[in-house]
């Protein structure tokens, strides 16, 4: 009797896991206390803004920077929304129950609704902004706060512009403060009452995934997490935003991802470590591989054009025809 050796399996090689990016307030060459001024300065200077269709007037821009065992004496209630961006620390905000929210996590409420927070353990620094709207909306009480770390960055930037002072900052302000509420205006309930004029239900699913993207392009994007925010199973998705955008989701992450990248590096001197984790790509080689692929030069020599043009054209990406497409699903 011959005994068959069965010829033994390899085992699969292991896959290395690529570490979380650290979320991070990125440091301000100034003070806290000039952080707050500059926040009055950019309060004073904003026109009203027209985000997502509304009328939105900003009321109140606060830096808060809050020591260990401080906590609110009483619930509070406003008449106008309040959202919270947390830049440092922890803190348990309560609304109806206590939520845990670290760096980087976003909280947003309607007028009128009861709440209150503590910091037991850690300082904490956060930026609130008071603002009214209309039409109104609603927005619900998520299971957990969203942590959105590019919003970090953006928030960074906004006080750059307001610090800097340039010809036209006003108007860089305001566009950075609309990208800001833009973000946390995700996190309202958009009744299909208060749409105008009716859009094209197709596109408005191409513009949830890329407002998905957008919050979390600094993070690890799984294919069922975006599938679950828009309410598709995976296979439906990958299909329909194909055939709609010519691309596939990882390709539009990518896209976004090299966007971020190329601002930050022609409108900070932030180092090219600190870029890439802002853009969900820890390790600088690999970054610098994909950015070359997608603008035909390095980070290093993008951003030295970039200083000697001063305002000129920026590169083009290799797809650059999407852009308006982007634009139009973004804001």
């Amino acid at each position: 009797m011959t005994m068959l050796i069965q010829p033994r399996k390899a085992n699969p090689p292991a896959q290395r896991r690529q570490p979380a990016p650290r979320i991070h307030f990125p440091e301000l060459p100034y003070s806290w206390r000039t952080v707050q001024r500059l926040c009055e300065r950019i309060l004073h200077s904003l026109p009203p803004l027209r985000i997502l269709n509304r009328e939105v007037g900003l009321l109140g821009l606060y830096a808060a920077h809050m020591p260990s065992g401080w906590h609110c004496p009483r619930e509070y209630t406003h008449e106008c929304y309040e959202g919270h961006v947390f830049l440092d620390g922890s803190v348990e905000y309560s609304i109806g129950k206590a939520q845990r929210v670290g760096r980087g996590g976003v909280v947003l409420h309607e007028p009128k609704v009861h709440h209150t927070w503590r910091n037991p353990t850690e300082d904490f620094r956060c930026l609130v902004f008071w603002f009214a709207m209309e039409p109104a909306v609603s927005v619900p009480v998520p299971r957990a706060w969203p942590v959105w770390p590019d919003i970090l960055w953006d928030i960074a930037l906004l006080f750059q512009e307001a610090h800097e002072g340039r010809i036209d900052w006003k108007a860089r302000v305001a566009a950075r403060t609309t990208v800001v509420l833009s973000r946390m205006l995700t996190l309202a309930k958009w009744e299909a009452e208060h749409a105008e004029p009716a859009a094209d239900p197709d596109m408005e699913r191409v513009g949830l995934v890329d407002r998905f993207l957008l919050a979390h392009v600094a993070r690890s994007v799984r294919m069922p997490d975006i599938a679950r925010h828009v309410g598709m199973c995976e296979s439906g998705l990958r299909s329909h935003f194909r055939r709609l955008t010519g691309e596939t989701v990882m390709q539009r992450l990518f896209y976004h991802r090299m966007d971020v990248a190329r601002r930050l590096l022609g409108e900070t001197d932030l180092p090219l470590a600190r870029i890439a984790e802002a853009v969900g790509m820890p390790d600088p080689s690999y970054f610098c591989r994909r950015f070359r692929h997608a603008f035909r030069t390095t980070p290093f020599a993008y951003r030295r054009e970039a200083t000697r043009a001063a305002g000129g054209k920026p590169f083009s990406p290799r797809k650059t025809h999407r852009d308006a497409a982007l634009r139009t699903a973004t804001l």
